[in-house]
């Protein structure tokens, strides 16, 4: 299974009421960004909009 399916898979959601959050080790960080460079194609202002973008949402 790809590394970003088993990240972000859906048993990983929870309600409001029971918030779960987890975070990236610097390592899992770095295999997502070559993932998504040379397997899907994501250009670096594709992937710094993105990021941009989840700041901005999580304000």
């Amino acid at each position: 299974m790809r590394l970003i399916n088993r990240l972000f898979s859906f048993r990983h959601i929870r309600t409001m009421t029971t918030p779960k959050i987890s975070y990236l080790t610097q390592q899992q960080a770095k295999d997502i960004d070559e993932e998504l460079f040379n397997e899907y194609k994501f250009s670096v202002d594709q992937l710094m909009e993105l990021a941009g973008l989840s700041c901005a949402s999580a304000i």
